[in-house]
């Protein structure tokens, strides 16, 4: 969907995304004991500004153990009110192997 941000397409990032999440529902029938999900981007943007912002990024963590926070919607408002804050890439990686028991946990 970043060209079509780039491109002020609404209609077309919404039926992208529409698409996507598609794509993505099937793995939501996944073991999240054993499995974690993790749903994010690399960069926001609007479709209002049709370039990259510094607005945060939304991320979403599926597993059994994660703490959940009261975010109900995907974008990068509501990414505003979550409670993983900022976050680098790097954290997400280790937080993925932290809740699958991989290494040594994140933080400790």
């Amino acid at each position: 969907p970043d060209e079509l941000g780039h491109d002020g397409d609404f209609e077309g990032k919404k039926a992208f995304i529409e698409k996507l999440d598609a794509k993505i529902a099937p793995l939501l029938e996944l073991d999240f004991n054993k499995n974690c999900l993790i749903v994010t981007a690399d960069h926001s943007t609007p479709v209002r500004v049709r370039d990259h912002t510094a607005d945060p990024v939304p991320v979403v963590i599926v597993h059994e153990d994660v703490r959940k926070d009261e975010v109900k919607t995907f974008s990068e408002f509501e990414a505003y009110k979550g409670g993983l804050c900022r976050i680098k890439g790097i954290d997400l990686l280790n937080i993925a192997l932290d809740l699958l028991n991989i290494s040594e946990k994140f933080g400790a």
